[in-house]
Parts: C-alpha cells; structure tokens; sequence
C-alpha cells in the first residue's frame, strides 16, 4: 500500500512539473499543461516549434511559440544596426507579421530587455484573430548566429496565469552563445 500511494504521489507530482525544450543554443522550462512541441521547419535554416495550453470547455488555447533562424542555413545577415540594436529591426519584422493575421492590431508596449544575459527586444500586442480578442507577446534575442523569437499568444478570455506562465518560462530561458 505504501507504494502505492508512493507511485501516486510521483506521478501527481510529475504531471505539475514543466518539461524542457531544447534546441542548439535554447534551453526553456515549458509550463506544466503546455502540450507538444509540434515542430515545423518551413524553409532552411527556419524552424518553429509551438506548445499549446488548451482553454477548458473550447478548441482554442493560449500558444508558446519558439522560432530560430540559423542566418547562415538561411543564407541571411543580420541588419545594420543604424540607430536600433538589430533586435528591434528583427523584432518589428515579427511585429508586422503579426498585425498582417490581425484585425484592430494595436502595439501596446515595446522596449529593450535582456534574456540570459543577452540584450533582446520585446514587443506586447492587442488584436482580433477569427473574430475574437487576443493578445500576445514577442521576444527577440540574438544567439550567435541565430535569431530567437518567443511568442505567447492567448486569446482575451483565456486563464489569466496562462499567458502569465509562458512569459515566466520565456524571461527565464537559459541561453547558450
């Protein structure tokens, strides 16, 4: 009976744990009810890999979302960096994708930060998607060679600590040069 109820508690306590995401330079702790990843490498030297927390009762979830870009499989260079550090060229690039799938798009906030050490650009929006609000947040950092983006996106009825978890696991991601 002992191990029983031993074997229960392990697996409760494994089920709240977060589960790593690793590629290259990226280490991230995905929130615990974070599904996947489903990894999709759209071109050469681009790759996306996105984890969803589903929303109870819908068929829509809150997405934490990883893209790296390897600028020499790419065949890219980074931009000049003129008067902005070239993450916040990158980070409008990112920006503007966003605003071109969203209805109403507003920027909310955008600035400078650092994620492990490394300076990063980030940028929070408002919007409509498939006519409901959303709203998100996007990071972007440079590892290297490689341009990082962190997306989270949730709708604006989700579980307010749903989009609260993925910025936590985003601001925390361990990164490697």
């Amino acid at each position: 009976m002992r191990s029983l109820i031993l074997c229960l508690m392990l697996l409760v306590q494994a089920a709240t744990l977060s589960a790593q995401y690793e590629d290259g330079p990226i280490r991230l702790a995905v929130p615990a009810g974070f599904e996947g990843p489903e990894v999709q490498t759209t071109s050469p030297g681009f790759k996306t890999a996105g984890f969803v927390r589903d929303i109870p009762g819908t068929q829509r979830g809150t997405v934490l979302q990883v893209t790296t870009i390897d600028l020499d499989a790419a065949g890219l260079s980074l931009p000049d960096e003129g008067e902005a550090h070239p993450t916040e060229s990158l980070l409008d690039e990112f920006l503007a994708s966003v605003e071109r799938h969203r209805d109403n798009f507003q920027l909310v906030s955008r600035g400078r930060m650092e994620l492990s050490g490394l300076p990063a650009a980030r940028g929070e929006w408002r919007g409509i998607g498939g006519g409901r609000g959303k709203h998100g947040v996007i990071y972007c950092v440079i590892v290297g060679s490689r341009v990082v983006s962190f997306h989270a996106q949730t709708f604006d009825d989700a579980p307010e600590g749903d989009l609260a978890a993925a910025v936590r696991a985003i601001e925390s991601v361990v990164l490697q040069p």
